[in-house]
C-alpha cells in the first residue's frame, strides 16, 4: 500500500500507479517507451498492476477528475480499508459500491469520472520519466 498509511497521514502509492494512470504501461504507449518502461522497472521493480493498485488507480483518476472532494475520497478509502479482507481484498467494483454508498453515484457515474480522469491525464501527454519526476516530488 505504500509508505504514510497511518490515519492522517498522506498515503504514498507506487509508481506503477502513476504510470498506468498516465497510461505509460498501455500497449500504444509502452511500445513508444520501451526502453524507459524496462529502466523503471530495472530500478522500481515489477509494473504490474494488483487489484488494489487497479482502486488506487482508479482514486487517483477521480482525483484528476475532480467532480468529486478529496475528503469524500478519503473518506471512501477510510472505508473500505475498515472493512474485512484488508487492502489485498479491494477490487474496482467493491470501491465503487462504496462510492455510490458514500456520495450517491451510480456505478455507472463513477467509471466515468474515471475515465473522464484517464482522458484528462492522456491528454496531458506525460512521458514516463515525467510521471516519475511528479511521483518523487508528491513522494515522502
Amino acid at each position: 500500500a505504500g509508505a504514510g498509511t497511518e490515519e492522517g497521514q498522506r498515503r504514498i502509492l507506487p509508481l506503477r500507479v502513476f504510470l498506468s494512470a498516465a497510461g505509460s504501461l498501455d500497449d500504444d504507449c509502452a511500445g513508444k517507451w520501451h526502453q524507459v518502461i524496462q529502466d523503471l522497472q530495472a530500478e522500481c521493480g515489477a509494473l504490474e498492476m494488483t487489484s488494489a493498485d487497479r482502486v488506487h488507480e482508479a482514486f487517483v483518476l477521480l482525483a484528476v477528475d475532480g467532480s468529486i472532494s478529496t475528503k469524500s475520497i478519503q473518506h471512501v478509502y477510510d472505508l473500505m480499508h475498515s472493512e474485512p479482507g484488508g487492502v489485498e481484498a479491494w477490487d474496482r467494483q467493491r470501491m465503487f459500491e462504496a462510492l455510490s454508498a458514500t456520495v450517491g453515484w451510480t456505478i455507472s457515474r463513477c467509471e466515468k469520472a474515471v475515465a473522464k480522469g484517464r482522458r484528462r491525464l492522456k491528454q496531458a501527454g506525460l512521458r514516463p520519466e515525467e510521471v516519475l519526476a511528479i511521483r518523487l516530488y508528491t513522494g515522502p
